[in-house]
């Protein structure tokens, strides 16, 4: 009783210190809340559902779709660029923007006051990943009779952004914990770190990565009308398909984009889609079109096309969100950015090849570890490297089937995740 009196002492007092902050900074007052493009009067009670990126959203999709046939979905983000495709995701779903103030649960409660609440894999630990949730979210939709979730988790290490995010984490790294009823880990490592941090023990599962359940949703979503016949367009050319995603580094960009121009001089045929992990990102663009421009290279912008008009072109430049999943569906070999997933080309049997420095701090990393000594990817650097392997792929004339069946097994070995987190959150039974 005492210890919940003081974290309310606490709050109010660090909650005061936040308003002065925000008036200082001018952000936005109040969280962005779109209501769903397709509404249903009977979805039953709200269930949020914090996903900072589309990376998060798509790694526990399997079961965000399974909390969606037990209630209404309130999508939950910290960024203002993927509220599009979370609709394209979830017709049914509302779908919150934060402004990162402390304001926000009181604003959302509310407005949408929630029976659950689940955090999918970040921040597992205050400030501790490159996204901004405050525990007064956690904390309002407590005091509302929500139960809370901490689902897939990983921890970032990341350090706090700001004097108030290291002042958060001092006085609410036990409280954040203690808001969850139930948390699943990835792996024994965060476990253990998470009980020394203070998270009791008797509510922390392992329950495996979820991002091997979500292989086994096939289904290719296509909701923009240029994309079809894009689509069809490159299924049918009879050529070579590289599609090269998820690039952030911008270096890497430079590498790869060498690589392309020495392909196109023996291979003139192979066709190459690259997809930018954040398009959104003016500057990266901006740097990218000027190598693409001075590589000589003919290409174009996805974002920019009305038709499938691909004729004459080197490489398609796939600006837009939540489409990758798809152009990686008809490639011949796909090339993953460092440091991200590598499952989304394998679930299609797709040979994968990688390069650069993996951060083993990245939720990325044991995925690409298991899936590099299972010879399940390719792991090559430098332009030349890249190069090589790629035309070695793109000419093979056998069929890859076989190869296929391989990875699929391997990795159906690994699924689980999604029915784990299922019964641990007592959702199993839970109608």
């Amino acid at each position: 009783m005492l210890s919940s009196i003081s974290s309310t002492i606490k709050w109010k007092a660090f909650s005061m210190l936040n308003r002065l902050a925000d008036v200082r900074s001018q952000t936005s007052a109040e969280p962005g809340i779109y209501p769903p493009t397709n509404y249903s009067d009977s979805a039953g009670d709200l269930i949020w559902v914090f996903c900072s990126t589309i990376g998060e959203l798509n790694a526990c999709l399997p079961f965000i779709k399974s909390l969606e046939l037990r209630g209404q979905l309130v999508l939950i983000t910290d960024r203002h660029c993927y509220r599009e495709s979370y609709q394209k995701h979830f017709g049914n779903a509302y779908v919150v923007e934060l402004t990162g103030r402390t304001t926000d649960g009181s604003y959302l409660t509310a407005q949408l006051p929630p029976s659950l609440f689940f955090v999918c894999e970040i921040p597992a630990m205050p400030c501790d990943a490159p996204c901004r949730l405050s525990y007064g979210l956690l904390h309002q939709a407590k005091s509302v009779g929500a139960r809370v979730h901490l689902v897939n988790a990983w921890l970032y290490d990341y350090a706090p952004a700001c004097r108030m995010d290291s002042l958060e984490v001092r006085l609410f790294r036990k409280e954040y914990l203690d808001s969850f009823d139930s948390i699943g880990v990835q792996n024994e490592n965060i476990r253990s770190r998470l009980i020394q941090a203070g998270a009791r023990e008797e509510r922390i599962s392992i329950t495996g990565n979820m991002k091997f359940d979500s292989l086994w949703d096939e289904n290719i979503r296509i909701t923009d009308e240029t994309s079809r016949p894009i689509l069809s367009y490159l299924e049918n050319s009879n050529s070579p398909i590289v599609v090269a995603g998820c690039l952030a580094d911008i270096d890497e960009c430079y590498i790869l984009i060498d690589a392309i121009r020495a392909i196109r001089i023996s291979h003139p045929d192979i066709r190459f889609i690259i997809a930018p992990r954040h398009p959104e990102n003016q500057c990266f663009m901006q740097s990218l079109t000027e190598k693409l421009e001075q590589s000589g290279l003919v290409y174009k912008m996805k974002s920019k096309l009305s038709t499938a008009d691909l004729a004459g072109n080197d490489l398609l430049l796939l600006d837009t969100f939540g489409e990758l999943k798809s152009f990686y569906s008809i490639a011949t070999i796909c090339y993953v950015g460092c440091n991200h997933n590598v499952l989304e080309p394998l679930a299609f049997g797709k040979p994968t090849i990688v390069s650069g420095e993996w951060n083993p701090l990245y939720p990325s990393y044991p995925v690409y570890q298991l899936t590099r000594d299972k010879k399940l990817i390719m792991h090559v650097d430098k332009s030349e490297g890249i190069s090589r392997k790629i035309i070695e792929y793109a000419t093979k004339n056998a069929s890859e089937e076989g190869r296929s069946k391989q990875i699929f097994a391997q990795l159906k070995s690994l699924s689980g995740a999604v029915e784990r987190t299922l019964k641990t959150t007592q959702l199993a039974s839970y109608q």
